[in-house]
């Protein structure tokens, strides 16, 4: 809601600036200041739009390759569970040969949901024996699976809890992932805006002390991200977007309007 009204407002100012230079410009042109109209009205416009340019091009720079893009699609769902859940991301455990790092744990009372993502983009199959496979133009190239990182995270996790708490979980965080042969996967796979359904639904026998739980993986902590961090910037990566756009629509409206009293002009 706070986004929505933020960039209402970027709006809004955006409105008001361009018509504020779209009315001096053309003051200018009538009492025949032409030259003068045409440098406020297109230098100073092209500046005003290449601000948000600028500071998207920083933000994406953040962005690490669209890999907080990809975190946040998870982080969104898993905070929707947080009156249920106790949710941990990026987290860097203690091992005995290295510290070893695990994407995202959400225990619940339905158990410890071992969810690694799948940023893999076109078209992907899963064949027999967990094999992935991508589909291109070149032909069909056998890929990593993400099952590999599904294993080595539950291996982790048994050393410090009863195997059968573990629920192992794959997230397709890219639209642009088309995925078949599910069937084929020992592991459950599903895109990131059905991942609360699917922890919130999940059944079981019998319900587990999530807190009892929870402080047994926490002892083994030694550095968690900041995922606070990584919103706002993700956040900040999404308003230059929307202030472009908004800027870019209001210069259009009324470039459009200036030729046309230029125009105008000239016919008087």
């Amino acid at each position: 809601m706070i986004s929505i009204v933020k960039r209402g407002v970027s709006f809004l100012y955006a409105f008001i600036t361009v018509y504020f230079i779209y009315s001096l410009s053309i003051v200018l042109l009538k009492v025949g200041f032409d030259g003068a109209s045409r440098e406020i009205f297109f230098s100073t416009l092209a500046i005003y739009l290449s601000i948000p340019i600028v500071n998207y091009n920083k933000a994406k720079g953040n962005i690490v390759s669209g890999l907080i893009e990809e975190n946040y699609k998870i982080t969104k769902e898993v905070e929707k569970l947080k009156e249920k859940a106790n949710i941990m991301e990026g987290v860097i455990l203690k091992d005995r040969k290295s510290d070893f790092k695990i994407e995202n744990i959400v225990v619940t009372n339905r158990g410890v949901f071992n969810i690694v993502k799948c940023n893999y983009k076109g078209d992907l199959e899963i064949k027999k024996n967990n094999r992935w496979y991508k589909h291109s133009r070149n032909g069909i190239n056998e890929v990593i699976s993400p099952i590999t990182e599904v294993r080595k995270n539950r291996n982790y996790l048994a050393k410090i809890l009863d195997e059968e708490f573990i629920i192992d979980l794959i997230v397709i965080v890219n639209d642009r992932a088309f995925l078949i042969g599910e069937e084929n996967s020992d592991v459950p796979v599903v895109r990131s805006d059905e991942l609360y359904n699917y922890i919130s639904e999940y059944l079981v026998e019998e319900e587990i002390n999530e807190d009892k739980i929870y402080d047994k993986i926490y002892e083994k902590v030694i550095k968690v991200n900041n995922i606070q961090e990584e919103k706002e910037l993700y956040n900040k990566f999404v308003d230059n977007i929307w202030t472009f756009r908004g800027r870019l629509i209001f210069i259009s409206v009324f470039f459009v309007l200036y030729l046309f009293n230029v125009a105008y002009m000239q016919k008087v």
